[in-house]
């Protein structure tokens, strides 16, 4: 009976602990208006939950690495740098998807907020190196200062709106 309670109790100690304002005295204990827990366990980080990350990269991948004469000819588009538009807004969802999976753990917001970081330099490297490969290995593509501003663009603004959503 006991063994059966425990995990109903512990899951219902976690709830308010992480919906509640906890206070820690440094050495393990954390203090709450409702509950007083000792070494609470840590909502894992699983594989799972990187598996949008991993998919948005392997589009962002796929899409920086297509031959120029597979993509489509729209005038308007070049007009407006709808390219940009676009660095931008992959770079931005590759950063905020591979924070995402930070957005309910017990990870301090310290460390979440230098994971963001680390992601968003990460990021916008991958743009300038991949502006390398469509210049030497891709047919038809081309090599874009432009481009390479505007994936680090997108990944500051990643960065800013993981900041911003998983930090609470």
């Amino acid at each position: 009976m006991v063994s059966i309670l425990v995990p109903v109790v512990i899951n219902i100690t976690l709830k308010k602990l992480i919906n509640s304002r906890v206070f820690s005295d440094g050495r393990g204990l954390f203090y709450s208006p409702l509950i007083f827990v000792e070494n609470p366990p840590q909502l894992k980080i699983t594989f799972a939950r990187f598996l949008p990350a991993i998919g948005m990269f392997l589009l962002v991948c796929y899409l920086l690495t297509i031959p120029g004469k597979k993509l489509p000819e729209i005038n308007w588009f070049d007009q407006v740098h709808g390219d940009k538009f676009v660095h931008i807004g992959l770079f931005g969802a590759l950063v905020f998807w591979w924070c995402w999976p930070f957005r309910k753990s017990n990870v301090l917001i310290s460390k979440r907020l230098q994971w963001f970081l680390l992601v968003a330099i990460m990021a916008a490297v991958y743009g300038v190196l991949m502006e390398f490969v469509q210049k030497y290995w891709i047919p038809n593509r081309s090599f874009d200062v432009d481009d390479m501003i505007a994936d680090a663009a997108g990944a500051l603004g990643g960065y800013w709106w993981a900041r911003k959503f998983f930090t609470k």
